[in-house]
């Protein structure tokens, strides 16, 4: 391995990196794909966002959490019945 004076200066950068010490460019891996929601899966998401948000009951974060999570548990038992 060079020492650090045997390599040339980059100007305002101090020593330079020899070529061999930088490592390769990581290479990009596809994302997996994201599996549709079921047709039923989509109904109870669109009832879901026509019912709640803006009311009374979907303004409180405690009141919505408890929702979207009975929401996330239907759809599974639904899932379920498929």
């Amino acid at each position: 391995m060079p020492n650090a004076t045997d390599l040339p200066l980059v100007p305002n950068l101090g020593a330079a990196i020899p070529p061999s010490l930088i490592p390769p460019s990581p290479v990009a891996e596809a994302p997996a794909p994201t599996p549709s929601p079921s047709p039923v899966s989509a109904i109870v998401d669109a009832w879901f966002n026509a019912t709640f948000p803006g009311t009374a009951i979907g303004g409180v974060t405690e009141n919505w959490n408890f929702l979207h999570a009975a929401k996330e548990d239907l759809k599974r038992r639904l899932a379920a019945k498929e």
